[in-house]
């Protein structure tokens, strides 16, 4: 399964931290949920050479929030001879735990094409 590498930049710091009901969400596939299938699916992404993130927007209200905005990678798939450069739009909603951290529920990537 191929799942876009700005979640190796992004997603291990909170998403592995979060909840079993975590789900993370790559363009063009299906749904990956909960701690361990995260980490497994991030675990098998090549590495990031840079990446650029812009949020452009936060709001939230009570225990609810959701950040957006844009991102941009540089990665080197395997097999391929030289880097990549991928861009496009974030959006993550993220939930207030009972000690006041905020985790991320859902996060999304999609491609600019």
């Amino acid at each position: 399964m191929h799942v876009s590498p700005a979640a190796s930049a992004i997603a291990i710091g909170n998403i592995v931290r979060s909840k079993r009901s975590t789900c993370f969400r790559s363009r063009n596939q299906p749904p990956v949920k909960g701690r361990t299938s995260i980490e497994s699916c991030l675990a098998g992404l090549p590495p990031v050479a840079g990446f650029t993130l812009r949020t452009t927007k936060i709001e939230g209200r009570d225990d609810l929030a959701y950040v957006q905005g844009t991102f941009a990678l540089t990665v080197t798939p395997a097999g391929a001879t030289a880097p990549t450069e991928e861009s496009g739009y974030f959006l993550e909603v993220l939930r207030r735990q009972p000690n006041g951290q905020w985790l991320i529920a859902v996060q999304m990537f999609t491609g600019h094409q």
